[in-house]
């Protein structure tokens, strides 16, 4: 404004002087045609005067055009002036005007314009945004429901910015899964996929937002990593960048996420995180709003449902008048008024002594002043009650609330009490079970007839005595039963009971008296104040169960012969073929594939199964014949009416019933059965003999799937029998040698870890594999001692390599005997401290199949190996069955591929696929993947793409014995990130 000052300044100066000029001009016209006309000028003089009026009138002419153009500048300044003053502000003078300073006032009255433009917008939008908050809070303070003022929000919020789309999330507070989401711009089949999701870190930017309640903006979704797992949604839906705000109630409850889609992938506002942030907000607002409603209205309801559904009479009355303004349903079935009758009443109305209350007598005592009053009914009768009042507020007055109890029912009641307790009483000494009670620290407090009869002791004998030490004890031979461990002793928990079948009490003659004895504790106050036990006399009933359980020789599944009745019959059929010299037949019958119909069907299935099974053999087999289930899903048989021809017809049909379909809930489902036999007296003369080479003929059968195989002593027990002490005498005498197989990271991890493999260096057969032995050793008890010997041996060789790779860790493999083992978690932390071995350095690799044999004693023993330090991995996984329902529970580290998936990767998408879901299933656990089989460079690119951790292979390294294995890990390429990592600083390895 300054400048506009001096430029005016100057545009009146020169105006003053040009007037000056002008005037000047024309007094010297006037002079030069006076002079003239009186002739005092001649000649020159007449030119100069005439040359000098010329400059004047030139002058003039200049000034009055000078004057045009400056009117014409002004007014177009004024015009611009006016229109800025009209909020026109988009218009231009700067362009109509350019002559100095006209132009550069015109160019600030544009910038001006241009400022004011800009205010003008903000200020609009400003209004808007203020104008949709309004409404958004108007309805929220009408308590309009939630949805309809989060879909107002959400308008709002895409109002405010172009191209938007906003939703909002709705979590339950406590899981933080998402209930619902408003999102009226988006489709229904995205808002749907959101609902039922668990929101954490890494889920979207709204899962992520809630869980680390912050702000999230993601620009671009494409390539976002919070939005891996749902980005063919979101892309699948148009959404290019999403900014979400936690919504975030005043107790800092996470109650969902406020969010703004854009269809682009593009970086978001200042504006638009300051829009998003107040929708939160706002949401924040409306959804805290709706819960106090919601509460206040079941609030409301509540109170209102305990005036109305009082058991007790209760009535509103004014404070000052006592005039009734409102009575319950109870109150009016009490007194029998109808409610405009009540309404029409006071408190007076009701009373028979309205001047206050009476002195009322009850069976000759009499109750204090104010205690109780008398009251009247509709019939007239007299109702003793007590009234309890409470100060209260009732549209807008001052009011009392009044609740009434009818003092006459209590009189009635406590008649009723007495009658009771006298029934009790009765009950109590005419009941067959005997009764006594007992205090907090364990004394008699009474006891009934029945107890006196059965224990022999007076009530008032037993009565404080402490009935624990007196008279319980814990076995037929009525040794003390620990008082801590005493379940009736130690009873003092509200709502719980103890029944105990297997307890004996001592009379006083010191007779043990079995019982069977139930305890209930006593409860005072909430707190438990002791205990009553009833007990009856067992002695009978266990002479009998003792009886029965001597009878039982039958399967309770199959009704079969169980295992002790069959091995009691071949016993007496084997003396009296021995006796007669007749041929006898035994059999043992295995499954094949049952466990997995037990596993994928159920337990329910798999018992109708052997049924089905049960009765196809029984019906094969010829009369005579004997048949028992000696448990699980093993069968034997006994022959002796069939010669050998005959008999190996018979092993064909039993095995062909058998491969049959059985019908099972409502499918077909197919099995296989391997049988080995035993004939007496070719293979055995005895029952040990004849089993045991009947189970070495079965396991023959199934090694060679032959379905099954009639064993000789020499082929079948002696073979397995001399296999056996061979394998001892290996164990011995050191015959066994341990191999080391890499394996190597495919990310990058400076770690390397083999794994041992054993072999058996025989003197004559040379090198033999462990397929050949294993599965032998596995069925005996020298796995135990092998596995020790394999653990303590793998120790030793890798302290030894400590030099080559001192963070070398070690594998081994394990059997499904050792987990069943109760000890072997206390063996290997055994060998652990005898060698000072880490056990972070130690794995152990157990089947799938292993795992599943018996879950839940392999989940405990391998709780306990991970507690100690030790890693677990499952091996070969995707061959078992069922495992994955335990996966989550067991303490695993590392998952196994099964070498038959990795091989076919490289020609077969399934097999790809197998491994593909393995890795992502095992990292989704925060376990590491490991691939076996590992043989082409092709297999190896697929295994790196697929992020799976490390792996094992021919294309590695083979297995290899020590020597071999410390100049690979000197000099294979595989292991130069674990000697890099052992570098130390400063040197290089080339």
């Amino acid at each position: 404004m300054m400048r506009n000052n001096r430029s005016w300044k100057a545009i009146s100066e020169r105006r003053h002087w040009v007037a000056v000029g002008v005037g000047v001009a024309a007094l010297a016209a006037v002079v030069v045609f006076v002079c003239g006309r009186g002739g005092w000028l001649q000649g020159r003089a007449v030119g100069v005067v005439l040359a000098l009026l010329a400059v004047a009138c030139a002058a003039l002419g200049g000034w009055m055009l000078a004057r045009i153009d400056m009117k014409r500048h002004l007014d177009r300044l004024a015009d611009a002036t006016t229109r800025l003053r009209t909020r026109q502000f988009g218009t231009s003078v700067s362009a109509q005007v350019h002559e100095a300073p006209f132009g550069r006032i015109a160019v600030e009255l544009d910038e001006l314009g241009s400022e004011l433009a800009r205010h003008e917008r903000q200020w609009q939008a400003s209004f808007r945004r203020e104008a949709g908050q309004i409404e958004v809070l108007r309805r929220i303070a009408q308590n309009d429901p939630l949805d309809d003022a989060l879909v107002l929000l959400t308008r709002f919020a895409e109002h405010q910015i172009e191209g938007a789309l906003a939703s909002v999330v709705i979590v339950d507070p406590a899981t933080l899964r998402v209930t619902s989401c408003i999102a009226p711009s988006l489709p229904a089949s995205y808002t749907d996929a959101l609902v039922g999701l668990q929101c954490a870190s890494g889920v979207g930017s709204c899962g992520t937002a809630i869980a680390e309640r912050r702000i999230v903006v993601v620009d671009d979704i494409a390539t976002d990593p919070l939005w891996k797992d749902y980005r063919a949604l979101a892309c699948a839906h148009g959404l290019g960048a999403c900014w979400s705000h936690p919504i975030i109630s005043t107790g800092h409850r996470v109650l969902g996420s406020f969010a703004l889609y854009a269809r682009t992938a593009r970086a978001p506002s200042t504006e638009d995180i300051q829009i998003g942030q107040l929708s939160a907000e706002i949401a924040a607002l409306s959804m805290e709003r709706n819960r106090t409603a919601q509460a206040l209205m079941q609030s409301e309801a509540e109170y209102r449902s305990l005036f109305e559904r009082n058991p007790n009479p209760m009535w509103v009355c004014d404070a000052r008048t006592r005039r009734f303004l409102a009575v319950n349903d109870r109150a009016i079935a009490h007194y029998g008024f109808t409610r405009e009758r009540f309404l029409g009443m006071c408190e007076a109305d009701l009373e028979l002594h309205p001047h206050g209350p009476s002195r009322v007598r009850e069976q000759g005592g009499e109750l204090p002043d104010g205690a109780a009053r008398l009251h009247r009914n509709s019939s007239g009768q007299e109702l003793l009650v007590e009234i309890a009042y409470f100060a209260l507020s009732f549209s807008g007055n001052d009011a009392s609330l009044a609740l009434i109890t009818d003092v006459t029912y209590r009189r009635s009641l406590s008649r009723t009490i007495r009658e009771q307790n006298e029934l009790f009483a009765s009950l109590m000494d005419s009941t067959v079970e005997a009764i006594y009670g007992l205090d907090s620290e364990g004394r008699c407090t009474f006891a009934n007839g029945a107890c006196e009869r059965l224990l022999g002791y007076r009530a008032d004998e037993l009565v404080g005595m402490h009935m624990h030490t007196l008279i319980h004890r814990s076995q037929y031979e009525a040794s003390v039963h620990g008082a801590r461990g005493c379940k009736l002793h130690a009873l003092q928990q509200p709502g719980t009971h103890t029944h105990l079948d297997d307890q004996v009490f001592v009379t006083k003659a010191g007779a043990v008296l079995p019982v069977e004895c139930w305890a209930y504790p006593m409860m005072k106050g909430g707190a438990v104040c002791g205990t009553i036990v009833t007990f009856l006399d067992t002695t009978e009933r266990r002479l009998q169960q003792d009886a029965l359980r001597c009878q039982a020789t039958l399967d309770m599944l199959t009704g079969l012969l169980n295992r002790t009745s069959f091995v009691d019959l071949l016993e007496q059929r084997v003396q009296s073929c021995l006796l007669s010299g007749a041929r006898l037949f035994v059999g043992l019958v295995d499954l094949d594939g049952f466990k997995e119909i037990n596993d994928s069907l159920g337990h329910e299935a798999g018992d109708q199964l052997l049924r089905e099974v049960g009765s196809r053999l029984l019906l094969e087999l010829p009369d005579g014949a004997a048949l028992g289930r000696l448990g699980g899903d093993e069968f034997a048989f006994v022959v002796d009416t069939v010669d050998h021809a005959e008999f190996g017809e018979l092993l064909k049909r039993l095995v062909q019933v058998m491969r049959e379909p059985f019908r099972i809930v409502g499918m077909d489902v197919q099995i296989s059965g391997s049988i080995g036999a035993a004939a007496l007296p070719d293979t055995g003369r005895d029952v040990k003999s004849l089993m045991h080479n009947a189970d070495a003929a079965m396991y023959r059968a199934k090694r060679e799937s032959s379905g099954f195989v009639v064993g000789s002593e020499v082929e079948s027990g002696n073979e397995r029998r001399l296999l056996m002490s061979r394998l001892r005498h290996a164990l011995h005498k050191q015959e066994f040698v341990l191999y080391f197989q890499p394996k190597v990271s495919l990310r990058g991890a400076a770690h390397c870890e083999i794994e041992a493999l054993i072999r058996w260096m025989t003197p004559d057969r040379g090198m033999v594999a462990p397929s050949e032995f294993m599965p032998i050793l596995e069925l005996s008890d020298l796995i135990h001692p092998l596995t020790q010997w394999v653990i303590e041996t793998a120790i030793e060789e890798v302290l030894a390599l400590s030099r080559h790779a001192p963070d070398l860790t070690v594998a081994i493999n394990i059997s499904t005997r050792n987990l069943l083992d109760v000890r072997f978690p206390e063996k290997v932390k055994d060998l652990l401290d005898k060698h000072g071995f880490p056990p972070e350095k130690l794995k152990l690799e157990v089947t799938e199949s292993a795992v599943m044999a018996d879950p839940n004693r392999s989940l405990k023993a391998l709780t306990e190996i991970h507690e100690l330090g030790v890693g677990l991995a499952i091996d070969d996984f995707g061959t078992g069955y069922s495992s994955l329902s335990y996966l989550q529970r067991l303490p695993v580290d590392e998952l196994k591929i099964d070498r038959s998936f990795v091989v076919e990767m490289a020609g077969n998408d399934a097999a790809r696929t197998i491994v593909q879901s393995i890795i992502g299933l095992a990292h989704s656990l925060g376990i590491q993947v490991t691939a076996e089989g590992m043989e082409t460079g092709s297999v190896l690119d697929q295994l790196r793409s697929l992020e799976c951790d490390y792996a094992q292979g021919y294309f590695i390294a083979r297995p290899m014995p020590r020597a071999a294995l410390s100049e690979w890990l000197d000099h294979s390429p595989w292991a130069a990130p674990a000697r890099a990592a052992r570098t130390p600083l400063g040197a290089s390895i080339p």
